[in-house]
């Protein structure tokens, strides 16, 4: 039987969430800086988002490789799109027009890092496209599916 990867709980989603993020927060800080008030209120997620981002490098280097078997390895690189609007709304909105506009801003890019945590589809981050990792599913021998990272070719791989 053939399942999706696990969510993950809802703290892991939205830590990870706040670290794909966190280019687009930070973006948005940095174009409210005249605003103090403005400024906090996308600077505060987007510095949480480079923190889970550094606590993250510092466990991955200390983990264990597992071997697994995988039957079926699929590349869930256009997910990554998904990011590319979010991204864009950062670059093109004026946050130091109005309180409105601000408000208007700050509701929409909740809303959409709120759906990707909801979905589970903070597990594709862009960032990881950025230092060189690919991001996959990967089915088992046994049929349990992860999200599988990978710097080389997934292709030509052979055995565990």
């Amino acid at each position: 039987m053939n399942r999706p990867p696990r969510r993950g709980s809802l703290p892991v989603r939205l830590e990870l969430g706040l670290l794909s993020f966190a280019p687009a927060l930070a973006l948005l800080a940095f174009k409210a800086r005249d605003d103090a008030a403005w400024f906090v209120v996308f600077a505060l997620p987007a510095l949480v988002g480079c923190m889970v981002g550094l606590v993250a490098i510092a466990l991955v280097a200390r983990g264990n490789p597992e071997p697994f078997t995988l039957e079926d390895i699929r590349d869930l690189g256009s997910d990554v799109v998904g990011y590319v609007g979010s991204y864009l709304l950062a670059a093109v909105v004026d946050v130091g027009e109005s309180f409105e506009q601000n408000l208007v801003v700050a509701i929409a890019l909740g809303l959409i890092i709120q759906i990707h945590i909801a979905t589970g589809k903070v597990f594709i981050n862009p960032l990881l496209y950025l230092v060189g990792y690919r991001v996959y599913e990967a089915t088992t021998d046994t049929g349990v599916t992860y999200y599988l990272l990978a710097r080389t070719e997934v292709s030509d791989w052979s055995g565990p």
